[in-house]
């Protein structure tokens, strides 16, 4: 291989493939990160226990750390991979942090998911679980959050998009009574 990206892509584990920009600079001689980003680089290394940017991101989605996400994107995570579990946001799974984020029942516009949505570059908002093919917006209406649907349907969330089994997120607030998110 003759490309920095083919080179790592050889050499490093698919979970570790989030640090590819910071590696790269390194590989063209260049710093990848300029010291206030590696001091805050460091500080969410200990907070996750983590060196991988991507496994960061679907941490800090899964917990609310609203803070964190926008560093962590701008540093090289793919806000759109579709890489956590659902559950805790840890790696090996099929959803995006924005459907990790959104599933938080005591989510607030501070929270995780604006920050996910707002994060730098363009975050698909009906992007979600590639496997149901539910979006964030199914899961914020599924927790009866009206305030995250409002959120995404401000950033272009589709509410007659289906899932796999072609209920929409309306269908699924509907069904289990989530009065407010409706």
């Amino acid at each position: 291989p003759t490309d920095c990206l083919q080179v790592i892509q050889v050499f490093f584990p698919l979970r570790e493939r989030a640090t590819l920009p910071l590696v790269c600079n390194a590989f063209k001689g260049a710093s990848p990160l300029v010291p206030s980003e590696k001091k805050q680089f460091d500080e969410l290394v200990k907070r996750y226990g983590t060196k991988s940017l991507q496994a960061m991101l679907g941490f800090a989605a899964a917990r609310g750390d609203a803070d964190a996400i926008p560093l962590v994107v701008a540093l090289g995570a793919d806000a759109n991979a579709a890489v956590y579990k659902r559950e805790n946001g840890e790696m090996g799974g099929t959803c995006t942090a924005a459907y990790v984020a959104a599933k938080r029942p005591n989510w607030t516009p501070t929270d995780a998911l604006g920050a996910v949505l707002d994060a730098p570059g363009v975050v698909d908002p009906n992007k979600g679980d590639t496997t149901s093919g539910r979006t964030p917006l199914h899961e914020a209406c599924r927790v009866d959050a009206p305030a995250a649907v409002m959120l995404l349907l401000a950033h272009g969330a589709d509410p007659n998009r289906p899932d796999t089994h072609g209920e929409t997120p309306c269908m699924r607030a509907a069904w289990i009574d989530a009065t407010a998110a409706l």
